[in-house]
């Protein structure tokens, strides 16, 4: 369950990088909402690969995609991604979780001492909108 719920997030990322006049410049789910063209994945940003790469003229002309789950909240990872991401300078980083968690989020940011980061995103999604089994 946990990496369709990921693909999930990740689309959504998607959704709202295009919505936000982001292009998508790589993903590694690029098989969702590309306008049919192939993208690269991510490139190691810091120590990781992000889930998704945006980037458009005006600033922040970077944006920086990242999904977590429910588990991935809970990692040493998911904080070295989160504070390696905001140390880009002119990128938004957008992190899409389950709505449920977004509160979780939240204490991860304030634990990394990132509370109050102007370039630090949540997109909390529904869970009713996860796709079935």
């Amino acid at each position: 369950m946990a990496g369709r719920v990921h693909r999930f997030l990740v689309r959504e990322l998607i959704v709202v990088a295009q919505r936000w006049g982001y292009d998508v410049l790589a993903s590694d789910a690029n098989y969702y909402l590309t306008q049919g063209k192939k993208v690269p994945i991510p490139p190691v940003i810091r120590r990781h690969h992000p889930d998704l790469l945006g980037g458009r003229p005006l600033p922040p002309s970077l944006l920086i995609g990242e999904a977590k789950t429910t588990n991935d909240l809970k990692s040493s990872r998911t904080r070295e991604q989160l504070s390696d991401y905001a140390s880009v300078e002119g990128a938004v980083v957008v992190v899409a979780v389950p709505e449920s968690c977004k509160t979780e989020l939240v204490s991860v940011i304030r634990g990394l001492g990132l509370e109050g980061h102007l370039s630090l995103r949540c997109i909390p999604v529904p869970e009713e909108l996860f796709p079935d089994d």
